[in-house]
């Protein structure tokens, strides 16, 4: 029998306890933040692979489409710098230049926990990820060159809501107004993809976002196999990634690994869905006419 009191060996094990929840707590992963924005990648059962392969992709073209802003603001620095005679100032102001442009590319890309397997979302400080997602896309097609081994698709996503019909529709109303709003006619599609919910229906989503659309802007038509661009919704458990993609369909639905191929086939069974939907609000506009 220990002789140590058992008031002490209880305070221990709470110690021991507190500390194991601790580092628990320390090594777990944020999760998906509702209003933000980023990447959605796909991969095959290479997760850390993948994880670290995006975020090698998103910082090269990165480094690339935003190069020219920085170096023409290094550049107005370094005449700024020039101007003054003190050689101290100058390395200091140099100095936090380059420590200011390190930090925002640590900082701009963060990987979070998706809960889903095969599935990786990157979170960005990037005010728009659809011009990085489009460069990178662009540039594989236009090279024709594989930069990706366990990435298979890499999907921009414009905003993070909950999955649920009335925070899909504030949150599209709001892309709407960018993507459909006072624009010329343009044709879309509509694409949902669910992983572990069934308590929202595809109907009700399609038959919304569609309306919705067509009230930007009447002359938007839908075209399921050359849209110029698709309304994309990922619904992860109970939140949505949602995202307005030009040319989603005939890209190959953004798969990088199957971009290097010619004459792209795409497949859609939302047809007669969306045309549905779009034809009920145009009669609908007709009757208040």
């Amino acid at each position: 029998m220990s002789g140590e009191p058992q008031s002490k060996r209880a305070k221990f094990s709470d110690k021991k306890g507190k500390w194991k929840n601790h580092f628990k707590n320390a090594n777990q992963k944020p999760r998906i933040e509702i209003g933000s924005k980023g990447f959605l990648a796909t991969c095959n059962f290479r997760e850390k692979d993948c994880q670290r392969e995006t975020f090698n992709i998103l910082n090269q073209y990165a480094d690339q489409l935003y190069c020219l802003t920085d170096d023409k603001n290094t550049q107005h620095k370094a005449e700024e710098v020039k101007e003054t005679d003190d050689i101290s100032t100058e390395l200091q102001e140099e100095i936090d230049a380059i420590n200011s442009s390190n930090k925002k590319k640590s900082n701009r890309f963060q990987n979070v926990d998706t809960e889903i397997a095969n599935l990786v979302f990157i979170q960005t400080t990037l005010p728009n990820p659809l011009e990085l997602g489009t460069y990178i896309v662009n540039d594989v097609v236009n090279t024709k060159t594989s930069i990706s081994r366990y990435l298979l698709r890499l999907v921009p996503v414009e905003i993070v809501c909950k999955a649920t019909l009335e925070d899909i529709k504030m949150a599209a109303g709001k892309l709407f107004d960018v993507h459909f709003l006072n624009c010329p006619p343009k044709t879309f599609s509509i694409i949902i993809n669910r992983r572990y919910n069934n308590s929202i229906q595809r109907e009700d989503i399609i038959q919304e976002l569609a309306g919705m659309v067509a009230f930007k802007n009447v002359h938007h038509k839908v075209d399921l196999k050359n849209a110029q661009c698709s309304v994309v919704l990922e619904i992860l458990k109970g939140i949505c990634c949602l995202s307005v993609l030009p040319n989603y369909l005939t890209l190959r639905k953004y798969n990088i690994s199957e971009l290097i191929l010619k004459n792209p086939k795409v497949k859609s069974n939302e047809a007669e869905k969306v045309h549905s939907a779009v034809s009920n609000t145009k009669s609908v506009d007709e009757k208040k006419i």
